[in-house]
């Protein structure tokens, strides 16, 4: 029984839902044990009432404290509920109240037959009273519905017309025979008569309030219980049931019944489905009610008339006539009013808007249905709360603001804002207020809110927002914030430091294990940075392999421990691709001074200064660094390719064993001005840290196609068959690049099938552009070659997606054991694909290799790599294939 009333939930009881009101009533009075023990007790107390037997008027009155203690308990859990807002909690505490003082009365009874003297039956009596008044105070602030000024008295006017006219009618039943006999009236029947009043006039005015704090079956058993305590006793009287005194015989059942009425109240309260809004009585017995009464007390005075006086009759028949017109011209006025005032209701309870009234205090005084859809709560657990209780406490500024500017505004000023508010799951939803003043209309006489749920539109706000102003890959700041929070260090004049950081030779690890490689090593490089810094620092990622921090209000040494941190965790491997990969770094250090370009400019010159050393660690700028200016590591080499510095070696590629020239791979050299012959691993880096490998590369294609021509035209069919050019993983990755080499055949007249395109496995498997490439390379005509074979990260599925026509034995393989190099053979063979053996620098390992299968090769044993004259005066010596 303890917490039943409290635990309830709405909609807990889905019985309740039959179509059947009458099953409704049973199933909610045996789904709670209270409510059956007080049915029990209701039902013996009418049966001792019934049956009379002897001592049965001390046993009901006991029966009746029982009952009212029950209803007490009641009353105090519907207070402590935790669903129920501030006007419902405060009828439970009314009623509370009520019921404590008339327990107190009930007490009086039973003990007043045992004492003597005046004043126990004089605190009983000072009990009830105050029970009875406490009661009606609290039937009387049920309303939720804010009524305009006419509708007020409107309203009045029809409690007053139906109590006015029942108590005519009871009155007639009650005084007739004394008012005939001209006898004084007893105190009884007047008390009866003035009781009876008292409960017509509360259940007039619940049945003709709009709206209710309670659903229609709570408020329809609160109507029987004050119906009931009013209405009984003067009944009781007509029917002959007792003497007419105040808890004798029949009479005594009244007060058990009421509160069974009360304790059903309480039930269907918690039981009942609270989002369809406040209890709303029928329109129809709105307008019917107090002209029914009216009616009412017109047939009693024409019965009267018709008994009596015939020349009253003309008159009263006139009244009558005009009381019918005027009820029907009401009722005509009251349906149209019921019509408008019904559309209304409808578009209010469902918006999809939760609309709201509040006193300039931010209580709220009326909440539609829709808080039910939008929140999941009832519109009571809104009613008689403050606007500011519902906000987030983060929120309550903004709202306040909101509040201040639509009250100062004047009438009709309007303001708008967001705030969480938590639904019945406990989530917080972002709603979007928009406040009226609307204190100045007489049918509002408030603020009027209206709230909609934007959470989902706040959520993607907020995600785009973090997209803008994030990186995608790392999820650290990009440069758009990390810009803006230079520019709020750089106004707000106070010590700080910005770092500008690049990854050492990140492009070969891109380039060798592929773009995902890449990026799960930049996600890993982003993480410990960000574990390094402290909460306050901004670290961020610019773009490529580029990373920045600003350090507010740091400067100097710690700047420096904090960077030696980070380049000491950038050691720690991490492992990607089942290998461990471990990179360096290069920092450049910039304290305050300037604006964000100056400041990004000089840390700029530091880093590169820093990766200058070629050792990492970072450095701070100074003045001096200014006037050497930033240095271009790739200048030279971009002057070289412009001045024709570059040249072509070309290697003889040989048939095995004899070695007969088959075609010649093109290698760059650098004819340096100041170093000499540069190989191709003094600039070839460079070229690809700097981006210059795809002008590079495109010289050396356009040169080798060239010259490849220009040997056919020359030697014809002892020309080299073929010519072969190593084509980057940057070239790939540029849309067109199979349009370049298409051009540089056509300009020279050279047949594809001459020209091989040689690349490493980490570039075969790129995706894109790049497999666009090399799609088109084949359909052109164009071989393909796997340089290196053996040595990347994804050999077989390499062969398997990507088809060429040749793979490279790498030299590592050709000196050590056979079984590496006759397992190459075989897959070259089961494929159909040539194999080149690489690196050959003796007899014998040529003809070990010719012994596993392998028909050309390519090494330091037949020649190095020579200029194109060198070339073309050895032809004679080499066997055309």
């Amino acid at each position: 029984m303890p917490g039943e009333y409290a635990q309830a939930r709405p909609g807990s009881v889905q019985l309740l839902r039959a179509p059947d009101e009458w099953q409704g009533v049973i199933e909610a009075l045996w789904g709670s044990r209270t409510v059956r023990v007080l049915a029990l007790t209701t039902a013996v107390a009418v049966a001792l009432v019934t049956v009379q037997p002897p001592g049965f008027v001390q046993v009901t009155r006991l029966l009746i404290a029982i009952s009212t203690a029950l209803t007490i308990y009641v009353c105090f859990r519907m207070t402590r509920h935790p669903e129920f807002g501030g006007q419902s909690r405060r009828f439970w505490e009314r009623t509370l109240f009520a019921m404590s003082a008339m327990t107190l009365a009930i007490g009086c009874d039973l003990i007043s037959p045992y004492t003597t003297g005046s004043l126990v039956t004089g605190v009983g009596t000072v009990s009830r009273v105050l029970g009875a008044v406490a009661f009606a105070w609290a039937l009387l602030r049920l309303s939720t519905h804010t009524d305009t000024r006419a509708q007020k008295v409107a309203l009045w006017l029809d409690i007053t017309t139906l109590t006015a006219a029942s108590m005519i009618l009871l009155g007639h039943a009650v005084l007739d025979d004394f008012l005939k006999e001209r006898a004084s009236i007893p105190p009884e029947p007047m008390a009866l008569l003035v009781t009876s009043g008292v409960g017509v006039f509360l259940v007039a005015r619940l049945a003709l309030s709009r709206g209710s704090l309670l659903p229609p079956r709570a408020l329809a058993a609160t109507a029987v219980a004050a119906c009931t305590g009013g209405m009984v006793p003067p009944m009781a009287m007509l029917l002959g049931w007792g003497a007419g005194v105040p808890g004798s015989g029949p009479l005594m059942v009244a007060p058990v019944i009421a509160n069974l009425g009360l304790v059903l109240a309480g039930r269907f309260q918690l039981v009942d489905d609270r989002n369809a809004g406040a209890a709303e009585p029928g329109g129809i017995w709105r307008r019917v009610l107090p002209y029914a009464a009216v009616v009412a007390v017109d047939l009693l005075l024409l019965a009267h008339v018709h008994s009596g006086d015939s020349g009253l009759m003309v008159v009263t028949v006139g009244a009558v006539f005009l009381t019918v017109l005027v009820v029907a011209r009401q009722l005509v006025a009251s349906r149209e009013n019921e019509v408008l005032e019904a559309r209304f209701r409808l578009l209010v309870q469902n918006s999809s808007d939760v609309i709201s009234i509040s006193d300039t205090d931010g209580q709220v005084t009326y909440c539609s249905p829709a808080i039910g859809r939008v929140l999941g709560l009832p519109p009571s657990a809104a009613i008689g709360t403050l606007v500011p209780d519902w906000a987030h406490p983060d929120d309550t500024a903004g709202l306040r603001e909101c509040w201040e500017k639509t009250l100062s505004g004047g009438p009709g000023a309007s303001a708008t804002c967001r705030m969480r508010v938590r639904n019945s799951a406990g989530e917080w939803r972002w709603m979007e207020i928009a406040t009226t003043n609307l204190l100045h209309e007489p049918s509002v006489g408030g603020v009027l809110t209206n709230s909609r749920d934007v959470t989902e539109t706040t959520l993607v706000q907020e995600r785009l927002s973090h997209e803008v102003t994030h990186d995608a890959l790392t999820g650290i700041a990009n440069r758009v914030l990390f810009t803006r929070r230079m520019e709020a260090a750089v106004a707000g004049g106070g010590p700080f430091s910005i770092v500008l950081m690049d990854l050492d030779g990140f492009k070969g690890v891109n380039d060798t294990l592929g773009h995902a490689a890449g990026d799960a090593l930049l996600i890993a490089v982003a993480e410990r940075m960000t574990a390094s810094v402290r909460s306050t620092d901004t670290v961020a990622r610019l773009g490529g392999d580029e990373f920045a921090i600003l350090f507010d209000g740091l400067v100097g040494d710690p700047v420096d421990r904090v960077l030696v941190r980070i380049t000491e965790a950038l050691l720690i491997p991490v492992p990607v691709q089942e290998q461990l990969i471990s990179v360096r770094a290069s920092f450049g250090v910039a304290d305050a001074s300037g604006d964000v370009d100056e400041l990004l400019h000089n840390a700029d010159i530091a880093m590169y200064a820093a990766k200058l050393r070629g050792e990492g660690g970072h450095v701070r700028y100074s003045d001096g660094m200014r006037i050497q200016g930033r240095d271009d590591p790739a200048g030279p080499l971009r002057a070289a390719i412009a001045a024709g510095e570059l040249v072509l070696h070309y290697q003889p590629v040989v048939s095995l064993p004899g070695g007969r020239l088959a075609g010649v791979e093109a290698l760059v050299r650098w004819r340096h001005p100041e170093r000499g012959l540069l190989g191709p691993g003094e600039f070839i880096p460079l070229a690809e840290e700097s981006g210059l490998i795809v002008p590079l590369g495109a010289w050396v294609l356009r040169e080798a196609v060239r010259q490849s021509a220009q040997w056919i035209t020359e030697f014809g069919d002892a020309a080299p068959g073929t010519v072969a050019v190593n084509v980057s993983a940057a070239q790939l990755r540029e849309d067109g690049f199979a349009e370049v080499v298409a051009t540089a055949l056509r300009a020279e007249g050279l047949a594809a099938a001459r020209l091989c395109a040689e690349i490493t496995e980490s570039t075969a498997i790129g995706g894109g552009a790049t497999g666009r490439n090399l799609t088109m390379l084949r359909e052109i005509g164009v071989r393909l070659s796997l340089d290196d074979f053996g040595t990347g990260s994804a050999t077989l599925s390499t062969l398997a997606t990507c088809p060429v026509d040749q793979i490279k034995l790498d030299r590592s393989f050709v000196t050590g054991p056979d079984a590496i190099p006759q397992a190459v053979i075989q897959l070259a063979h089961s494929l159909g694909i040539e194999a080149v053996a690489e690196g050959i620098e003796t007899q014998e390992q040529a003809d070990r290799l010719a012994g596993l299968g392998y028909h050309l090769g390519q090494g330091f044993l037949y020649a190095r790599p020579m200029p194109a004259a060198e070339l073309a005066a050895r032809l004679p010596a080499f066997t055309v294939a």
